[in-house]
């Protein structure tokens, strides 16, 4: 098996882990293929661009993989990553997304990418969305398999000993709303309870923060970016994971949070974002009424004003409600369903699927 990845993002990058780790656990040999865009990636400014050189780079780093594995199938795992791959490539591949161009690269620059995804999708042998609602596009179309994507166990946790504190990811400023949610904290918690920012380094985050016009206060503690296990140990320690992003797909923080026992605070991001479901089920008061600070920090004073117990309780839900992104369920799916769909006709034969 080839697994073509972008690799762009932590959120990507867990997932693409967690596949191999799956289908290497079901018996299969698997190679990867990216790329780090070489003198292209000063490029990587602004969409579409982004995009056309990512996709035109992985299309390369495919080929040059195919030649070396000789693969009897591939997997991508993003629809951009296929928007220049060959017909005759996308019928022996499964295309894995979070979200299709035409939910998340709107407006008429972003034209060209929509038309040509639906040209590789519409060519591929099989689908793997990671949610129903971006299966729901595909509306009976036989291609489909919702695969979400899995939530490796974290670090032991000890709610008892919980910092009071919340933790914030904000990899991309703009996209994850640092300003939001810089400016909900300071607005809504007291001085003695710090907010962890994760995933930029300090100058650049500061430097975002002078341009929105908001002030980073005493409380606010610069993580820069971390590697996976320290981000778990970070969201395993305190009390709440702080999301304010504008717009989000999937969410593997947040729901790696609910796992690892944080209360989940929230803003209603744009995009196809399943989890709002979840978040609201779990407590309507700690999901926002719109997407700005001064609604976020109400949502943050309720967090803290939770009491023990409450907290208790949130967390013993969420692990109920956390528990079809198992390890265990995502390689029964990818056994029973997804692995016989795209080996079929090639004479292979899994552990999983024999």
């Amino acid at each position: 098996m080839l697994l073509v990845s972008s690799r762009t993002t932590p959120g990507l990058r867990s997932a693409d882990d967690e596949l191999v780790r799956a289908l290497t656990a079901l018996g299969l040999r698997v190679a990867e293929a990216s790329s780090n865009y070489g003198l292209l990636r000063h490029l990587r400014v602004a969409h579409p661009l982004i995009d056309l050189i990512e996709a035109w780079s992985l299309r390369r780093a495919a080929v040059r993989a195919a030649r070396r594995t000789d693969p009897e199938a591939i997997i991508f795992s993003s629809a951009i990553a296929t928007i220049f791959q060959p017909a005759s490539v996308l019928r022996r591949s499964a295309v894995r997304f979070d979200a299709t161009p035409d939910s998340n690269r709107l407006g008429w620059r972003n034209a060209p990418i929509r038309v040509l995804s639906r040209r590789s999708l519409s060519r591929a042998r099989l689908l793997l969305p990671w949610t129903e609602d971006q299966a729901s596009v595909f509306a009976g179309d036989p291609r489909v398999v919702v695969l979400r994507s899995p939530i490796a166990p974290g670090p032991p946790r000890d709610d008892a000993s919980r910092e009071r504190a919340a933790f914030c990811y904000a990899g991309n400023p703009d996209k994850k709303g640092l300003d939001l949610a810089v400016a909900a904290w300071a607005s809504a918690a007291p001085p003695t309870c710090p907010l962890y920012i994760t995933g930029i380094e300090p100058a650049v985050g500061l430097a975002f923060l002078r341009r929105r016009g908001v002030s980073a206060g005493e409380n606010i503690v610069w993580c820069g970016p971390l590697d996976p296990a320290a981000h778990r140990e970070l969201s395993t320690r305190v009390e709440f994971c702080l999301a304010a992003a504008r717009r989000e797909e999937y969410g593997i923080v947040q729901r790696e949070a609910l796992l690892d026992g944080a209360v989940l605070v929230t803003v209603p991001s744009a995009g196809p974002v399943p989890l709002l479901t979840l978040a609201r089920a779990l407590d309507p008061d700690l999901v926002a009424s719109e997407i700005s600070a001064s609604a976020l920090a109400v949502c943050v004073k309720h967090a803290l004003e939770m009491s023990a117990e409450e907290r208790a309780s949130y967390r013993t839900r969420a692990l109920e409600l956390m528990s079809p992104d198992t390890r265990a369920n995502f390689e029964e799916l990818l056994s029973e369903r997804v692995l016989p769909a795209l080996l079929a006709g090639v004479g292979a034969q899994t552990s999983g699927s024999s």
